[in-house]
């Protein structure tokens, strides 16, 4: 595969999307979610931290819970008008508040957990929205990445929408961030691998890097409190970046992975030197050594085009994995 120029992504993209569908069963340490024969795809997956329940949302079926680590789901989706979800974003201070990023359906909020939900894009004019973080520190503040028109930033709870996207000179954006350790500053990831920062929540925009070619998108970004300025980044085709200076400067940290096209990215929240990276066809990476060097962990895993991760803020955790097949897999740490 070469390197994922613009159209070709798109492509590749809405030809994966298009077949979409779920159901559930479990074998041994795998929670399988299939449906006869059509294909189905795990987006997305969040972990409400406080009670342990996992979100996972699918492209064509909606959202769908679990309470008790993947052996049972049930669908949520009441009120949900569009089913193809990109993203999903948990109020850090209030667990019952979810939002989720749609396709060309802008975003929808519930008030609890997922039960119920309702259409929020009051002032949002560009409806396919990819990424959403809130604020962690006043969660009533929240970003929202967009294809086509850039960051918006809602400044109650997410009931409406203000464009923020000065200076940004790409707008197709992949992923938003706001740093752990200081949540003035927020990242975005674009198309043609670009990486922006806004010292000033999202006020003005500045271009901090381009840490791939210029065809290529950021595809995750990924940082932690207990590691201030420190930021990886998984691009579709050049593999994983790591910055050490707040995103200033960028290097290859993907020594050991063996496919360049990453998907997800995560940080392990107690111990910020562990990561694991998703990538479209070899599997899942872990690294115990701040991105030094990778060790693939696809023997415990059957499909390996992966492009979603979660994992439990617990010593005892379990990592879920989201694959193209519409595959959970739940793995113990």
């Amino acid at each position: 595969m070469r390197k994922g120029m613009y159209s070709g992504l798109l492509l590749f993209i809405i030809t994966i999307f298009c077949f979409s569908s779920i159901v559930f069963s479990q074998t041994n340490n795998q929670s399988l979610l299939n449906k006869k024969n059509i294909v189905a795809y795990v987006s997305v997956i969040e972990i409400c931290q406080e009670t342990g329940e996992i979100i996972a949302g699918t492209y064509g079926k909606g959202i769908m819970m679990s309470a008790n680590r993947g052996r049972s789901w049930e669908f949520r989706n009441q009120g949900l008008k569009n089913m193809f979800i990109n993203c999903i974003s948990i109020d850090p201070a209030n667990n019952d508040h979810i939002l989720l990023g749609t396709s060309w359906g802008g975003i929808y909020a519930s008030s609890d957990k997922g039960k119920n939900w309702r259409e929020t894009n009051n002032g949002l004019k560009f409806l396919n929205v990819l990424s959403i973080d809130f604020d962690h520190k006043n969660p009533t503040t929240i970003y929202a990445a967009t294809l086509g028109g850039g960051v918006y930033r809602s400044d109650n709870g997410g009931e409406s929408w203000e464009l923020r996207s000065k200076n940004l000179d790409v707008l197709d954006v992949v992923r938003i961030l706001v740093a752990p350790w200081n949540t003035d500053w927020i990242y975005a990831g674009t198309f043609r691998s670009r990486v922006y920062r806004s010292i000033n929540k999202g006020e003005s925009w500045e271009l901090m890097a381009t840490i791939g070619t210029i065809d290529e998108w950021i595809m995750a970004l990924a940082a932690s409190e207990k590691n201030p300025d420190v930021i990886f980044a998984g691009t579709y085709g050049d593999g994983i970046r790591k910055s050490v200076d707040g995103g200033k400067s960028w290097s290859p940290a993907s020594q050991g992975i063996t496919n360049d096209f990453v998907w997800a990215l995560i940080i392990d929240p107690l111990n910020p030197s562990t990561l694991y990276a998703g990538t479209l066809g070899e599997g899942v990476f872990k690294s115990e050594d701040s991105g030094k060097s990778w060790g693939n962990l696809k023997q415990m895993i059957s499909n390996l085009n992966i492009f979603s991760l979660a994992l439990e803020a617990k010593e005892d955790g379990h990592l879920y994995i989201g694959d193209y097949w519409g595959n959970i897999i739940n793995l113990k740490k």
